[in-house]
């Protein structure tokens, strides 16, 4: 009979540790009290966003010409994620340069007059156009970097 106790009570404390640890995962969403979920740091409750973002890099050549930098001219599949690591957006703040960014940019120049040396960068300006959310609301554009 000491046997057939200690499975049996094995399986009763996992069922009430499974049961108290599900009562706190749906009384946590119910209540919204808290982002996360217990003992597990999942994100259960999204963030609203209060604005999007679009970045652009426009180039000034030697023959004069503006050109907005899109991926095929540096030889990029996607310019996107380089140019999220380019800013730094805290929340409710300017945008402003990331740690790093003039690097990124010259190395970004660099790749533009590789590709096109007939016609080279002279100057670059980095800047970043917010678009405030609920739409209907007019965006800023602000200027992050420049290069030279």
């Amino acid at each position: 009979m000491g046997k057939d106790r200690a499975p049996r009570l094995l399986v009763l404390l996992l069922s009430a540790g499974t049961a108290a640890w599900l009562v706190a995962q749906v009384t946590a969403t119910v209540k919204r009290s808290s982002d996360l979920w217990p003992a597990s740091g999942v994100n259960v409750v999204t963030k609203r966003q209060d604005a999007g973002y679009r970045s652009r890099i426009v180039i000034r050549t030697t023959t004069g010409r503006l050109h907005r930098v899109r991926p095929a001219d540096v030889g990029a599949p996607s310019l996107d994620s380089y140019l999220a690591r380019l800013v730094y957006r805290p929340p409710h703040s300017l945008p402003g340069p990331a740690n790093g960014a003039d690097d990124r940019l010259d190395r970004l120049i660099a790749a533009w007059n590789r590709r096109h040396p007939a016609d080279r960068a002279v100057s670059a300006t980095f800047s970043v156009e917010v678009l405030p959310l609920p739409a209907g609301r007019h965006p800023r554009v602000y200027q992050v970097l420049k290069w030279p």
